[in-house]
């Protein structure tokens, strides 16, 4: 995933999100499946408090999903809505932070990554 966020007020930044996805089926399944997965959201975080070295926040996106695969070996392309709603999100560290985000979505239950302060 990869991210942009604005900060219109100190603690709510607006942006975009882009996050892409590779996902098979192991060789001996029945069935094959083969996909990829690109999606792009509008997004929005907001921060319950932000110190020094230590923030909390909440973000939500939504947007659009583009999946291109196989199943057996028949093509097929299709858009479809996607969302992340991560309700309890921490964040550490100085210019440079660390997160941890639990939620639901496009992304996963548990997001963890390296957020650089512009």
């Amino acid at each position: 995933s990869v991210g942009y966020l604005h900060y219109v007020h100190p603690y709510i930044g607006v942006g975009a999100m882009a996050t892409y996805e590779y996902g098979y089926t192991p060789a001996e399944r029945k069935t094959q499946s083969r996909h990829h997965y690109i999606n792009v959201m509008p997004q929005a975080k907001f921060y319950w408090f932000n110190h020094k070295h230590i923030g909390m926040y909440s973000r939500i996106g939504a947007g659009a999903m583009y999946v291109h695969g196989a199943i057996d070996g028949e093509r097929h392309s299709y858009l479809s809505w996607t969302y992340q709603l991560s309700a309890i999100c921490l964040e550490a560290g100085g210019k440079v932070r660390g997160f941890l985000e639990l939620g639901s979505g496009c992304m996963g239950m548990i997001v963890a990554g390296v957020k650089v302060n512009f």
